[in-house]
């Protein structure tokens, strides 16, 4: 992922910490850390909530620990299992918080199932490269909105 990132010119400028099975408390401790640690930038992308569900109250914990981000960028779930929908209104319903947007995976692949494996979760390369487009145009546009 972090070559198709950095063709879209994010190189130099991105810390990516992305892990296989992530989950949403540990991504809360996560970047608990990296804030003590001081080492959060301006601008935070969140892709959580593929592994398991999302709940409201794990949403706003984040969001205190990312109260002092100008912008967390917030990528919504495709995945084949029980949880997308309701991960999805979580991700969607936290639009309520001034520095938080919205990139809407769910609907940008929908129509598009040969970006996916055959698990229909998981990335081919031409689904990497659009994933990369999508961070790259978000954090693009919260850049010219500061």
């Amino acid at each position: 992922m972090q070559p198709a990132l950095a063709s879209h010119g994010l190189d130099g400028e991105l810390d990516l910490d992305a892990s296989l099975g992530r989950q949403v408390a540990e991504a809360i401790d996560l970047l608990q850390a990296r804030l003590d640690a001081g080492e959060l930038g301006s601008v935070v992308i969140v892709h959580v909530g593929n592994n398991r569900t999302f709940s409201a109250k794990q949403f706003d914990q984040m969001m205190e620990v990312l109260a002092g981000a100008a912008r967390v960028v917030f990528v919504n779930v495709k995945v084949p299992r029980q949880w997308e929908e309701e991960n999805n209104t979580v991700i969607a319903e936290g639009e309520r918080y001034a520095n938080a947007v919205l990139v809407d995976w769910h609907g940008a692949v929908a129509e598009q199932p040969d970006l996916f494996w055959k698990d229909g979760t998981h990335l081919r390369p031409e689904g990497a490269e659009f994933y990369a487009e999508l961070l790259a145009e978000a954090v693009a546009t919260d850049s010219a909105a500061d």
